[in-house]
């Protein structure tokens, strides 16, 4: 479920995801999987444009089953009080009739990226 005010969107469910990068662990929670025919959407959080303040995680993708799929047809990136954070070179493993999976990528610092998430 995603709730939507002018300037709020907080993503409700029981997804989650961790993710590992710059020697930390994120956790995030509380989300929500669209899974279609041809595309998967991950979105963890909230996002509130005043004041600003965000902790969210988004994974999405052309994936049509399980497998791994990367470069434009894959993003990962996730916000903490503003800094939006792409994975880049993302590449994103499905299993489970595409209900969990992990990727994998880098920062912009070259540094590396991965992480997991169950819907």
């Amino acid at each position: 479920m995603m709730m939507t005010g002018d300037l709020v969107e907080v993503y409700c469910g029981p997804a989650t995801a961790t993710v590992h990068a710059h020697g930390k662990t994120l956790v995030f929670m509380h989300g929500t999987c669209q899974i279609l025919s041809r595309a998967f959407d991950l979105k963890l959080g909230i996002y509130e444009e005043i004041p600003k303040r965000y902790k969210y995680f988004r994974v999405e993708g052309s994936a049509r089953r399980d497998g791994t799929l990367g470069g434009i047809y894959v993003s990962a990136e996730w916000n903490l009080s503003g800094s939006r954070v792409p994975v880049l070179g993302t590449r994103v493993t499905w299993a489970g009739h595409r209900t969990h999976g992990t990727f994998t990528g880098k920062l912009g610092d070259g540094s590396k990226a991965s992480g997991s998430f169950h819907c």
